[in-house]
């Protein structure tokens, strides 16, 4: 691929876990292993990088606080020990949801120097508002995100651009969603990096029957951004699995607003 990079010797996880490029994404299947992956590329760096303030905020944004909070934090960095429960100021965690072990704040244990790092759980439902003017020491975007979010929070490491320390993973499902990243793709900025992931190579991971079952169902134009990651493009494409019941629809199922003007083509 033009804007990726094969390696053919070593996982393409491992060598997005160890980069230490300016901005990383790491765009893959379902069940690929990028959350843990980025779970890991976080633990790494928060655990050898020094901060350079009291509760330095590194943020770790996701669609939901559901999400962000059940599966980065509950499930892999705090259930999968990811990063160990000692480095953790757990007397000094700000809840969401305690109940839930979903956190707001998570301090972590300061270096001979005091400062720490403290991560920071956020939202894409919070909007850009939320994400304007404050110094941050780095971030991970976890499951594909709006772009000006993105460039809101990248706005925020103006103080500190650690290598290593921004981040993001997510299988590119939303065509919306994927404009803007194919601009970037083609013409990246400097210290930018692409990787992919194959969830064929995270099948010893997965149940036994999981990945033929899964994938039987997924449509055959979906199947490359499932599997690999590869952007979603319907541009020039035939569905093979024409369904009229999800492709068509009908004037009575349209909302036909005032002042909208309504185009159909063949």
């Amino acid at each position: 691929h033009r804007d990726l990079h094969s390696f053919p010797t070593r996982r393409s996880s491992d060598l997005y876990i160890q980069a230490r490029d300016v901005v990383s994404f790491c765009l893959g299947g379902n069940s690929a292993g990028k959350t843990s992956a980025s779970a890991k590329k976080c633990a790494d760096f928060v655990l050898n990088q020094e901060p350079p303030r009291k509760n330095t905020p590194f943020w770790i944004v996701g669609a939901t606080y559901k999400q962000v909070c059940g599966v980065a934090w509950a499930e892999k960095l705090w259930g999968q020990q990811f990063i160990p429960h000692c480095e953790i100021e757990t007397a000094n965690i700000g809840w969401f949801d305690k109940k839930m072990n979903w956190p707001a704040t998570v301090p972590m244990r300061p270096w001979p120097n005091g400062n720490n790092w403290c991560l920071e759980f956020m939202s894409y439902e919070q909007g850009r508002a939320a994400m304007q003017a404050r110094s941050i020491g780095g971030f991970w975007f976890s499951e594909q995100f709006p772009f000006n979010l993105l460039i809101e929070v990248l706005r925020g490491c103006r103080e500190y651009m650690f290598p290593g320390g921004q981040f993001c993973e997510f299988t590119p499902i939303d065509t919306d969603l994927c404009v803007a990243i194919e601009h970037v793709m083609d013409d990246p900025p400097p210290g930018w990096r692409f990787f992919r992931l194959n969830t064929e190579r995270n099948r010893p991971n997965l149940a036994a029957d999981w990945y033929d079952s899964f994938f039987a169902a997924v449509p055959d134009e979906m199947l490359a951004t499932r599997k690999t990651g590869a952007l979603a493009t319907f541009e020039g494409v035939i569905f093979t699995s024409f369904n009229p019941a999800v492709h068509v629809t009908d004037d009575d199922r349209m909302a036909w607003l005032p002042g909208t003007t309504h185009y159909r083509g063949v």
